[in-house]
């Protein structure tokens, strides 16, 4: 006997951490997906995006601070955005031991194709649901999120690249 087809099976009752969890998994690998042919990972993206919005150019160490990452591992990920075009790196003025770090225009230029190819990844994810639905679910998710100690526009990840580290 052949078993009936997916759509016909009772789906099991699940909580809203797996249905998070699973939207989640769905939404980063299509996100990764889209991100391969601009040759970035989501850890270059949240770089371009923290070096893209500061008006000030930040230092690494800052910038390790605030991804919540060790600085040799950000060193890694600054080498390949620089041999990439998209980062420039030099000496503070005022610190000659410390590196400021700055978008390119490239590096603006890809954050801006990054940005576009995430809308439209949103308007597929959120299709059916109305702007106002749109709104209230990202209030939700925000609040959520602040009470999970996450900072915003920083992926979690960063901590997974952490703690291997140590």
């Amino acid at each position: 006997m052949t078993p009936p087809p997916v759509t016909q099976l009772k789906a099991p009752r699940v909580g809203l951490a797996y249905l998070l969890s699973q939207i989640g998994a769905h939404a980063a690998d299509e996100f990764g997906q889209r991100l391969k042919p601009l040759e970035l990972t989501t850890q270059h993206v949240g770089i371009l995006r923290l070096l893209a919005m500061k008006p000030v150019e930040l230092t690494q160490r800052k910038l390790a601070e605030h991804l919540r990452i060790q600085p040799s591992r950000l060193v890694l990920l600054l080498d390949e955005l620089e041999r990439k075009g998209l980062v420039a790196r030099h000496t503070d003025p005022e610190d000659r031991r410390a590196k400021r770090l700055a978008a390119t225009e490239p590096g603006l230029d890809r954050f801006r194709a990054v940005e576009a190819l995430t809308r439209d990844l949103e308007a597929e994810l959120f299709e059916d649901l109305s702007r106002d639905e749109r709104a209230a679910l990202a209030g939700l998710l925000r609040r959520v999120a602040a009470k999970a100690d996450l900072i915003p526009g920083v992926h979690p990840a960063y901590r997974r690249l952490a703690k291997k580290e140590k």
